[in-house]
C-alpha cells in the first residue's frame, strides 16, 4: 500500500498526464450547449477531479460514466464502453486513446468513432 506522499505524487503525475492529453478546444466548443455523455474509462475514485474538470469547462453532460471492473485493461475498457455505446445507440462518440478508438471501430459500426485531436 502506497503511504500519502507516494499517493499524492501518483495523483500529481496522473493530473499532469491528462492535463497533457486534454483538454482539445475544438471539442470542448462543440460540446457547450449540447447534449451528451461522458464514457470515461476513470474508475469512480477519481469522480471529484472529473466534475471539477467539466466544471472548469462550462460543460454540462447528462452523466458521466465510470469503469466499474476490476480489470483495467485496454480490452476490457473497449468492450465496457463499446457495450455502453450499443445499448445506448449512440450515433457520435469522441475517443482520445487510439488504440481504444480503433477497438470501438470494430465493436460498433454503428456509431462513429472519432479522435477529438482531428476536429
Amino acid at each position: 500500500m502506497l503511504n500519502v506522499e507516494e499517493r499524492l505524487l501518483k495523483v500529481k503525475l496522473y493530473k499532469k498526464y491528462r492535463e497533457e492529453a486534454l483538454p482539445n478546444k475544438n471539442l470542448i466548443e462543440k460540446l457547450k450547449d449540447k447534449d451528451f455523455i461522458i464514457i470515461t474509462s476513470r474508475r469512480a475514485k477519481w469522480q471529484e477531479m472529473t466534475q471539477s474538470w467539466v466544471f472548469k469547462y462550462n460543460l454540462k453532460p447528462s452523466a458521466i460514466l465510470f469503469y466499474d471492473q476490476k480489470e483495467k485493461t485496454r480490452e476490457k475498457i473497449i468492450e465496457y464502453k463499446a457495450r455502453i455505446l450499443n445499448s445506448l445507440k449512440v450515433e457520435i462518440y469522441y475517443e482520445d486513446d487510439k488504440i481504444i478508438l480503433e477497438g470501438l471501430k470494430k465493436l460498433c459500426p454503428k456509431t462513429k468513432i472519432l479522435s477529438p485531436n482531428n476536429l
